[in-house]
């Protein structure tokens, strides 16, 4: 039996069936988790579009509620991740239902702009994609 031509192919076969499985685990799409917001806290994160594109790093989101300031991150790799006090830890920021408006941080050549989007504070983590035109 080890003289036959499947013999001699069977560790060829196995790696190559072998190779075949790992190939295809490795391809799925990871799935996409939201970061938890901390307790009492409401918590945005989602993608960042300049004019089309996607944002740059270390670009200022601030967040506003009531007119406060209530929060603010920055971009990574075209994206953002936030947590939006409330009430109880700032006065004037969030209730459940108040608007929650994001603005770029106000440096440099961008200046102070809202995002075309906004949110309604709830003490939950939420996705809301940003987008704004610069020019």
């Amino acid at each position: 039996m080890s003289n036959t031509p499947f013999a001699r192919l069977r560790p060829v076969l196995l790696l190559l069936c072998g190779l075949a499985v790992l190939s295809a685990a490795c391809t799925r799409p990871l799935p996409v988790r939201a970061p938890a917001a901390p307790e009492g806290l409401a918590g945005y994160y989602g993608a960042v579009a300049l004019d089309g594109a996607p944002a740059y790093d270390g670009i200022t989101i601030v967040v506003q509620v009531n007119g406060a300031n209530c929060g603010s991150g920055a971009t990574r790799g075209g994206q953002y991740q936030l947590v939006v006090a409330a009430e109880g830890q700032f006065k004037g920021c969030g209730r459940t239902g108040d608007a929650v408006v994001f603005s770029l941080g106000g440096v440099g050549e961008l200046g102070s702009k809202p995002f075309d989007q906004r949110g309604a504070f709830r003490l939950a983590t939420q996705r809301l994609d940003l987008t704004i035109r610069t020019h």
